[in-house]
């Protein structure tokens, strides 16, 4: 006989799915459901969800189960900094939550909300559908959808109103409309067209010396000039453009500069600016998907049409927000004295190879934009991005393919691509930026098996205190859409994943549709009296002290908030904070916890467990009850224990009961436990080459695993 010993103690690697049996990581599950990873190495039941303390229901309406919500931190509205509002939207309407009003977030509803609807983009199918994307800077809130046109949000604290304006976006007209290799010549009167008449006073030979230039020429020569050199080229010695003076400069087949034209982005009238009536506009349809404010700009991305795909906008340095939606230079390009671009002007940023752009993330220095078919980052020089100078490098040919997955992660990118989680890192060793696929060594079966429907539905968000990221996303076959009833977990600084599922049928139970990271703020103030300078107090005619208040704000808590509709479609917020371990405070759930292959020392002898001796927290806390009645100790706890032999999938005894006190536990008042450790010696029956536990949750109580020893026994035997 030859006895062998085995603890384990570390339980943090998670849930893994994609290593074989005979070379599965120590720390990590082969199925788990329902627990949480804790940093000290152990594991434990997570709490019941159900709704805030204090909790309001709100009736929304035209919400209705299975529409679009989406939300969004809105820090400092105003430029208050004592406010945080949640912007939260409900399909077509966006509502706002006053996080330092009340003792709940639910509590904090403002009146009134937006219409996006007001805002509706022509031809578009409404915004109802479409979840928005937010950015801030300077107090203000800019809201984008593709189903909408882009507005700019404003707070009044001396009101306290919240309004909002649409944002007028123009640019300058860079592109040409005829034939660009026809231009180093001149074009009789008689045939020129009306894109060559347009392209020629969009390259300056328009206002009143460029159009008295142009005027000149045709009445010489009877025709328009060559574009190859700006009309004043041609100017005497008096400062006056002079025929023969221009026909003397000879600049080739280049083309002169353009972009005279300043357009609306939406419209795009040509015919309005240049007066030449047989134009076709530059109209477009679609509208940008993706804002961020990056370099005391804002940018804007995600446009549809052909023309604008691959584009990004970028207004001018924003000293105030009414210049948010110029994205062009300010100096004109064809103009004699001051034509340069300067460094905090607006403007474009086409990738021509970025089909469908997703996502603008601000990472440092860098400004990564995920498109479908890959990432890229936009930056300055010298970490400065300035109009007149950046680089854009790839980064990856993995892109976001659901959108709604992207999570940041206090600036540290993560998302799902169409073959699974990603990351970006870098080191010092290597300075560029690179995308990491995390899920495949660890959990790409449990993902791939997530299905398409569900990940196009998938939200993700980021536990800041706690440094999880969740995803949101339904179960296969609900009839209602954005019922999110299960989570996948990553726990960052452990690097490691886990699932949880709520507790819920197809109806008659609440369900979270969307969360939210909250710093809770709240003003504080602090009285302090006046004392003059020979130290006497200051005091008023009726002898009362002269008193001074200084108001500041202080951060007073941070909690993770889901987004909640009940049964009757009514919306608040809830959290994972229920210890009577029941999701909504009726439904049960399981909690378990699969370890991984144990060979017990090698791979081909037979063994037996003589004992295994299994560790878990005291949990029990506070009594409830009377002398009368009898009294109850609070979180209570269980685990059950079962054993799984040659890797098998149903257990080869009936689980027992891990959790029970050495001494005999006496509920009065007064009494106070002596440990704070629970440990239980039990005999596990079976054999065989390899062994599996399975640790698992009684109905309504807590667990807490800190690890387990093992002792088998081996003869030899094959």
């Amino acid at each position: 006989m030859r006895l062998q010993q085995k603890p384990t103690n570390v339980l943090v690697k998670g849930l893994i799915t994609e290593a074989g049996e005979l070379t599965f990581p120590e720390g990590a599950s082969v199925d788990e459901l329902n627990c949480s990873l804790e940093r000290t190495g152990s594991r434990r039941r997570r709490l019941g969800i159900n709704y805030e303390v204090d909790y309001t229901k709100h009736t929304i309406t035209g919400f209705s189960a299975g529409s679009v919500t989406s939300t969004y931190v809105w820090e400092h509205p105003g430029g208050v900094s004592a406010k945080t509002f949640v912007v939260v939207q409900f399909g077509s309407r966006v509502y706002f939550f006053d996080d330092t009003i009340g003792s709940s977030l639910s509590g904090g509803l403002k009146a009134g909300y937006i219409d996006l609807n007001t805002y509706k983009r022509p031809t578009g199918a409404g915004p109802q559908d479409v979840r928005i994307q937010c950015a801030n800077l300077f107090g203000y809130l800019i809201i984008a959808s593709s189903e909408i046109n882009t507005i700019r949000v404003s707070y009044d604290s001396d009101t306290d109103t919240i309004s909002a304006e649409e944002i007028e976006f123009r640019y300058r007209d860079f592109s040409w409309r005829g034939d660009k290799s026809s231009y180093e010549d001149g074009v009789a009167t008689a045939s020129v067209t009306d894109v060559r008449k347009y392209d020629t006073q969009n390259s300056g030979w328009r206002g009143d010396k460029g159009a008295a230039a142009l005027a000149a020429y045709i009445a010489s020569e009877g025709e328009y000039p060559p574009l190859t050199h700006a009309w004043y080229a041609g100017k005497n010695s008096s400062g006056i453009f002079s025929v023969a003076e221009w026909q003397k400069v000879y600049s080739g087949s280049s083309l002169i500069a353009n972009g005279s034209y300043i357009l609306d982005l939406y419209d795009g009238d040509r015919v309005a600016a240049s007066g030449i009536a047989g134009l076709t506009n530059a109209t477009e349809a679609t509208r940008f998907s993706t804002v961020a404010s990056f370099a005391s700009r804002i940018f804007y991305a995600g446009m549809s049409s052909t023309r604008n795909t691959s584009n990004i906008y970028f207004s001018k340095i924003c000293s105030c927000m009414s210049n948010i939606g110029e994205c062009f230079q300010q100096n004109d390009p064809t103009a004699e004295d001051f034509s340069d671009l300067l460094d905090d002007d607006g403007g474009v940023i086409n990738i021509p190879e970025a089909n469908n752009i997703r996502r603008l993330h601000v990472l440092g220095p860098n400004l990564i934009v995920f498109a479908e078919n890959g990432i890229w980052s936009i930056r300055g020089v010298d970490d400065v991005f300035k109009a007149t100078g950046y680089a854009i490098n790839k980064i990856s040919d993995v892109g976001l393919y659901y959108p709604d997955t992207f999570v940041s992660a206090e600036g540290r990118p993560y998302w799902w691509g169409s073959s699974g989680i990603y990351t970006l890192t870098s080191s010092e060793e290597q300075a560029a930026l690179r995308a990491i696929n995390l899920s495949l060594p660890t959990v790409q079966t449990f993902w791939d098996g997530i299905s398409p429907a569900a990940k196009a539905q998938c939200k993700g968000v980021f536990d800041n205190l706690n440094g999880r990221v969740f995803w949101m996303y339904p179960s296969e076959g609900f009839s209602t859409d954005y019922k999110m009833n299960r989570i996948l977990i990553l726990d960052e600084p452990l690097q490691a994943f886990y699932p949880w599922t709520i507790s819920d049928t197809n109806t008659g139970l609440p369900y979270i549709t969307d969360a939210v990271f909250l710093r809770g703020s709240a003003s504080t103030s602090v009285e302090t009296n006046v004392i003059d300078s020979l130290g006497n107090l200051v005091e008023t005619n009726s002898n009362d002290p002269v008193v001074i208040t200084r108001v500041g704000s202080a951060y007073v808590s941070t909690s993770l908030l889901f987004l909640t509709v009940d049964t009757s479609n009514k919306v608040t917020f809830s959290q994972f904070t229920d210890d009577s371990f029941k999701d909504w405070g009726s439904a049960d759930y399981s909690s378990y916890m699969v370890t991984g292959y144990d060979f017990m020392g090698d791979l081909t002898t037979k063994k037996s467990l003589l004992y295994t001796t299994v560790y878990l927290r005291r949990t029990e806390e506070g009594l409830t009850g009377n002398d009368v009645d009898g009294y109850e100790f609070g979180r209570q706890s269980s685990c059950l224990l079962s054993s799984y032999w040659d890797f098998k999938t149903q257990a080869n005894s009936i689980s027992q009961q891990c959790y029970k006190h050495s001494y005999a536990v006496v509920a009065e008042p007064g009494f106070e436990y002596p440990d704070t450790v629970v440990s239980n010696r039990l005999k596990i029956r079976g054999k065989g080459r390899q062994m599996t536990l399975k640790f698992e949750s009684e109905e309504g109580k807590d667990f807490h695993l800190l690890g387990y020893d093992v002792i088998s026994n081996s003869k030899g035997r094959v």
